[in-house]
């Protein structure tokens, strides 16, 4: 299909990129046969430019994403207003532009300034009903507006730690079930019982399949992302089995939403295969370890600042209690 203009701009903040952008960009895409996508660069913004690239990117691989050298001005009563982004836009682009294709009022004044056709579509915003301030306000209540790869951005990560045989894992699966979304689970649960140890070698690729499985999984996450044990958890077992680890792991460490421990007591320890590693070489069962293992988990925490709730009681208890604490994230969210 010949397409009428050879060079299109499409300018915004998309802060995030919803599905009304969505539109705009593929609606400016069969009108040039080569379109820009100019990312405002702007004081006080609260996605940074590099993220905003990156999702459109995601969206739109085959155009040019761009952003401005320089913040620009957004009061159109800035001394040279119309000159700032007059020059701006042409030095980002560095060729002509022969259309601007936008869903503001602003086109047609700024189409002038650059001396070239002015498309608009669905200013009133009739197709798709959103804004991007609806959305930063209650991301939740919008979550259906933003664009797949903006979701990434909103997803509440909720952490469940504990010893074992305390409930952890079931708990995650039931909560993920209820809110309709994933869960991580442990990464080294699956090689353990393979190998039947855990060997000093392990601690690296544990923390890193651990790290890696919550980055890959959380693009496909509803609202809310699970995890079974991390990094933390890891790092935890690596000091009571082997004395020490590689501290460049800490890296590694994640933030979240919400961190759950899971008290051992008022829960019996359960025989799993994956849970005897230490056996053979210590004598020691993870039963009497669990005491110790959550008085170092939790100083571990707190060691790097993370805030958690410790859950008691029986495992109905601490799942009602979780799922409670859980719903809280979706206060003035409908």
């Amino acid at each position: 299909m010949n397409k009428p203009f050879s060079t299109g701009v499409v300018i915004g903040k998309f802060m995030p990129p919803h599905l009304g952008h969505e539109y705009l960009f593929n609606f400016a895409s069969l009108y040039c046969d080569e379109l820009y996508i100019l990312v405002d660069n702007f004081f006080g913004q609260t996605l940074s430019t590099s993220i905003r690239i990156d999702i459109i990117k995601k969206l739109m691989p085959n155009v040019h994403v761009l952003t401005f050298a320089n913040f620009m001005p957004q009061d159109p009563t800035t001394d040279k207003f119309w000159d700032i982004w007059k020059h701006g836009i042409e030095s980002t682009v560095g060729k002509q532009i022969n259309v601007l294709i936008a869903a503001m009022d602003y086109g047609t004044q700024l189409s002038n300034v650059l001396n070239c056709t002015f498309v608009p579509i669905d200013i009133e915003r009739n197709s798709i009903p959103i804004s991007a301030t609806m959305i930063r306000e209650n991301p939740f209540k919008y979550w259906d507006f933003l664009t797949s790869p903006a979701k990434e951005l909103y997803v509440k990560r909720i952490a469940v730690l504990g010893a074992e045989s305390v409930g952890k894992t079931t708990a995650v699966k039931k909560l993920a079930n209820e809110f309709n979304t994933i869960f991580v689970p442990e990464y080294a649960e699956s090689v353990i019982a393979r190998q039947g140890e855990f060997y000093p070698s392990n601690v690296s690729e544990f923390v890193q399949g651990q790290y890696n499985s919550e980055l890959a999984l959380k693009k496909f996450a509803n609202k809310l992302l699970f995890t079974d044990t991390t990094v933390v958890s890891t790092l935890v077992w690596a000091d009571i089995c082997f004395g020490h680890y590689d501290t460049d792991l800490e890296f590694y460490v994640n933030d979240y939403d919400l961190v759950l421990v899971f008290d051992y007591k008022d829960t019996t320890w359960v025989y799993d295969e994956h849970r005897n590693f230490l056996d053979n070489e210590t004598e020691i069962t993870l039963c009497a370890l669990r005491e110790e293992y959550q008085e170092k988990l939790i100083n571990k925490l707190n060691n790097f600042n993370i805030p958690f709730v410790l859950v008691e009681g029986d495992y109905d208890t601490k799942y009602t209690t979780t799922k409670s604490l859980v719903e809280k994230l979706f206060v003035g969210s409908v």
